[in-house]
């Protein structure tokens, strides 16, 4: 055996010997299900875009665990983009359109957790959301994130998709 040859045969033995030390000595992480898969869930935007509604969350909630993706690790349920009002609330904050969810957003959360899905929702970073079905302009979250917040937090909000699709919204805001 050369030189060289027994010199990169001796590192890549140490090398291997080293890795199979760490693997042995194991890791101190947290046991508690984080990371073990990416986060999975549907995303109501996949489906309808920017045109949820109240029967569309229910009927799709259920059918997500009749056909075992609840199961499979799908664990958040998304409600994307034109569920907000065109009003905002008389402490600022966000509301929900009342012809798309009669009943309101706190039932459908309390349906999705019970189903054992994480509730999810949109937001927009902009003074308006970007609605890609609707000509009216929906509200977004900039100049009152802190009582959007706890709106949201109020609906058991876990999970948070906020965007700020700015070429789309910007041509909105000049427009008015």
């Amino acid at each position: 055996m050369t030189g060289a040859h027994y010199f990169t045969t001796t590192i890549m033995a140490f090398h291997y010997g080293i890795g199979a030390l760490l693997l042995a000595a194991g890791t101190n992480a947290l046991d508690n299900g984080f990371g073990r898969t990416p986060v999975m869930g549907y995303n109501t935007y996949n489906t309808v875009g920017c045109s949820p509604n109240q029967t569309h969350v229910y009927e799709t909630m259920d059918a997500l665990v009749e056909k075992g993706f609840l199961e499979a690790g799908y664990k958040f349920f998304q409600v994307d983009c034109g569920w907000q009002g065109y009003d905002l609330q008389a402490n600022g904050s966000i509301t929900y359109d009342l012809e798309k969810f009669p009943d309101g957003i706190a039932p459908l959360s309390k349906a999705a957790i019970e189903r054992g899905f994480k509730w999810s929702m949109y937001t927009n970073q902009g003074v308006y959301s970007c609605d890609t079905e609707t000509p009216a302009i929906r509200q977004g979250s900039l100049g009152h994130e802190k009582e959007d917040a706890l709106q949201l937090a109020a609906w058991n909000v876990e999970y948070m998709k906020v965007s700020l699709s700015v070429k789309q919204c910007r041509v909105r805001e000049h427009v008015l």
